[in-house]
């Protein structure tokens, strides 16, 4: 549901970042809301799969001024509810945690956070602004360097911890997400090993890959779970974890 907003009567803010990418209107990437999506560029990680591939390196010439970011805000916030920030990686830019305050003091939108959870210190800068935290849960730590990482197992499993400590109890909604990419997360046994990292109270959802939409020749080549067989094993996982907010995006 539309809920209207109001412009700050506060003095004026100035929205001060410059995104890769702006999509005016989306539907579905925030549960519930009519939003639009500010995308970042750059990215620590290499993910086969990714859909993003195009924002992983992103040149100052190809970003949006901030200026006209502002511009678009203020032209939609009286129709929208929220924004997305996703990318690439958000945490990249630690200047997001003063234009998200920016965006609440001036249009009092909703705030969704998309991330990799790499970074507990700058998801903690930006809990005070977020409505909604996604964390995109890969792999295993010990299997993140084939996606790229350059951090070792320990320093991951550290990090991602932490982030589990972060979200537990939070009043933002908190969902976590693991893209189904056969190479790196095989079955039934991993996801259960992965659940050691996701807060009790957080939504968990099992993505289904889709070769054609990945950036790398290597994914576009790979075998996907099909539906049924990621049904099974999430029936499977809540079987043996006992949690029950397991679920499916499997996509057409």
């Amino acid at each position: 549901m539309h809920t209207a907003t109001v412009m700050s009567t506060a003095a004026p803010v100035t929205v001060s970042f410059s995104c890769a990418g702006f999509q005016g209107t989306t539907l579905i990437d925030f549960p519930g809301r009519i939003a639009s999506i500010l995308f970042t560029g750059g990215c620590n990680l290499r993910c086969p799969y990714c859909h993003n591939g195009a924002l992983f390196t992103v040149s100052d010439d190809d970003l949006m001024p901030a200026e006209a970011l502002r511009e678009e805000l203020d032209k939609r916030h009286d129709f929208i509810d929220g924004i997305v920030i996703t990318g690439g990686e958000p945490s990249l830019h630690p200047e997001l945690v003063a234009f998200a305050r920016e965006v609440k003091d001036r249009y009092g939108l909703e705030i969704k956070l998309d991330t990799n959870g790499l970074d507990p210190a700058f998801i903690r800068a930006m809990l005070p602004y977020v409505d909604y935290v996604a964390v995109d849960l890969k792999t295993l730590p010990e299997r993140y360097y084939l996606l790229g990482a350059q951090a070792g197992a320990g320093s991951i499993r550290e990090r991602l911890r932490e982030t589990k400590m972060l979200l537990t109890g939070v009043t933002a909604r908190v969902e976590y997400r693991t893209t189904m990419y056969p190479p790196v997360v095989d079955g039934v046994e991993t996801l259960a090993a992965m659940l050691e990292l996701v807060p009790p109270s957080a939504d968990l959802y099992l993505q289904r890959f889709i070769p054609r939409n990945a950036w790398s020749e290597e994914a576009q080549k790979s075998a996907s779970f099909e539906p049924a067989e990621l049904e099974a094993m999430a029936l499977e996982l809540r079987r043996l974890t006992g949690r029950d907010r397991i679920y499916l995006r499997t996509y057409s």
